[in-house]
């Protein structure tokens, strides 16, 4: 029994700790009634308001006791919160808002709604903020009169109730069951959490804890606000058979024809299950500058109507991840290690970091802002509202990118990444396989998009060209997170010696007399199996796990 309790104890220390990550549910306890349409905390109690009773409740908020039931001042109450000394409730029958002091069940102020419907309320220490139902914006109010004294972009169209913490507002989509933290000043999405629930009707930041009712479980939720991770989704197990083919129309013979074919290896987001299979086998296994491995295919001799092809295929397990951070867990700039500002500042033909366009935007753009998590979040918005997407063939160079207001993947990529570097912020590029669809489908476009540098954090994705949409939570969805689509093959921070600028693969052939040569690449894709390939070769060396 003695050696048994060591052996436990000896177990527990050695085990690794894990904080909570934002979102992750303490406790729930049940709603004091059926219809809850928010929440407020005071300082000691929770407040929660009924919109079919119109009553309002006093919680002890450790364990949903109620302490108090209190008539409530309008006829359809659907938000409340609380200035430090009275409260307000939100009445989105009459479109008013009305100034509540409980201690002598008094209606003190009543102001009319600068939104129809309100249905959320939120104090920020000297103003009222407000949604409404699909608004599409987010008020701050005057609470003496009633006037509007800023407007906002709601992250999405769903967005009913608020809360506000001393620095972020905190917003609930009941639709798409999400919890947002957003930066009050132009609405930027700073973290999203799943809700706890299938329709929140009410949030209240209670200390490093949110608070969220839920109308349908009819249950009051305890979650972790804050807490800097990362999280990963469930695996998504897939096949895919990449090829790059050269064919040969004649009529003269195409001497040599060389492919190398970027090697995928473990990351965060994705897990191979053995090596990869190449066909044929690979003249040999090569690496660029930049650390990324190829395997080389080396084809001579090919006749009129013949071809070359080299293929990859991997078995792996896909799976989503996202950074949740907050701008102010980032470190300052002088805290990049030399690493990183020695590879992923410098300048590149894509690039053009001493352009007088490149200069001017990270002039304007970044202004007097330090914080690098602040830098590359205007930058992307900056890129995202100058630009639009547009497949049009070739890749040009950053400044002409930007100039024009248009690009592909990779052109929004080469002007996100020359913007950060010549703002000191390292930035380099991924390129992958994308399922298109089903996990059965078919990719010949394929994706690339930038990752950043930040101080404590390290690297993490932002794909500003997927970002780039109508609301803010679509912008904010892609800072720090990607989903469980893509095959990563490529990381390269510029112009690759073997590579150049393109990813995934590259061919590259003489001939001898004239030729016309046409060229393929495909990523076919299906779900996941358990069959064993045959009659493939799989590359010299171990798969290597990637820092992320």
């Amino acid at each position: 029994m003695i050696r048994l309790l060591f052996l436990i104890l000896g177990a527990l220390i050695a085990s690794p700790v894990f904080a909570a990550a934002p979102g992750e549910v303490v406790r729930s306890y049940p709603t004091p009634s059926a219809r809850v349409t928010g929440l407020a905390g005071d300082g000691t109690h929770l407040w929660v308001v009924d919109h079919h009773q119109d009553e309002l409740h006093r919680l002890d908020p450790k364990d949903g006791r109620i302490i108090e039931t209190l008539e409530a001042p309008a006829f359809r109450a659907t938000g409340v919160t609380f200035d430090g000394e009275q409260l307000w409730v939100a009445d989105r029958a009459e479109s008013m808002i009305y100034r509540f002091d409980r201690e002598r069940r008094l209606t003190t102020r009543a102001i009319r709604s600068p939104l129809p419907r309100p249905e959320g309320l939120a104090w920020d220490g000297t103003h009222l903020w407000l949604s409404g139902a699909r608004a599409g914006e987010l008020v701050r109010v005057d609470p003496t009169d009633g006037t509007s004294v800023t407007r906002i972009p709601a992250p999405s169209p769903d967005v009913t109730k608020l809360d506000f913490d001393g620095r972020y507002l905190w917003a609930v989509d009941r639709i798409a069951d999400k919890i947002y933290a957003l930066d009050h000043r132009q609405g930027d999405v700073l973290l999203i959490l799943p809700a706890p629930g299938p329709h929140s009707s009410g949030i209240a930041v209670v200390g490093d804890k949110l608070l969220v009712a839920d109308y349908q479980t009819n249950l009051i939720y305890e979650l972790h606000k804050t807490g800097r991770a990362v999280t990963t989704g469930d695996d998504r197990p897939i096949e895919v058979l990449y090829l790059n083919r050269v064919r040969n129309h004649g009529p003269g013979t195409l001497a040599t024809v060389d492919i190398h074919l970027a090697l995928p290896e473990d990351r965060r987001t994705q897990t191979l299950i053995g090596p990869p299979r190449l066909t044929p086998e690979p003249h040999a296994v090569v690496e660029d500058q930049w650390g990324q491995r190829f395997a080389h295919f080396r084809f001579e001799e090919v006749e009129a109507g013949g071809e070359a092809v080299a293929q990859i295929e991997v078995t792996a397990a896909l799976r989503s991840k996202r950074h949740h951070i907050l701008p102010e867990e980032v470190g300052p700039l002088h805290e990049l290690p030399p690493a990183a500002t020695r590879r992923y500042l410098v300048d590149g033909a894509k690039l053009d970091l001493e352009h007088p366009t490149i200069q001017r935007i990270v002039s304007e753009v970044v202004g007097d802002e330090s914080n690098p998590y602040w830098i590359a979040r205007r930058l992307a918005r900056h890129v995202q509202d100058a630009m639009y997407y547009e497949l049009a063939g070739g890749w040009n160079a950053a400044p002409t990118v930007l100039e024009r207001g248009s690009g592909s993947c990779s052109e929004y990529t080469f002007a996100f990444m020359a913007l950060c570097r010549a703002a000191g912020l390292p930035a380099r590029y991924v390129g992958a396989y994308v399922i298109r669809g089903d996990d059965a489908s078919t990719d010949d476009v394929f994706h690339r998009w930038p990752e950043i540098y930040l101080p404590r954090v390290g690297w993490l994705p932002f794909d500003v060209q997927a970002g780039d949409r109508d609301l803010e939570a679509e912008r904010g969805a892609v800072f720090g997170a990607l989903d469980d689509r893509f095959l990563i093959t490529t990381v390269g921070g510029g112009d690759s010696n073997i590579l150049g600028w393109t990813y995934n693969s590259r061919a590259e052939y003489t001939c001898r007399g004239r030729c016309k040569v046409a060229r393929e690449r495909l990523a076919e894709w299906e779900p996941g199996g358990d069959k064993e390939p045959e009659g493939a070769k799989s590359p010299s060396g171990d798969i290597h796990a990637v820092d992320d």
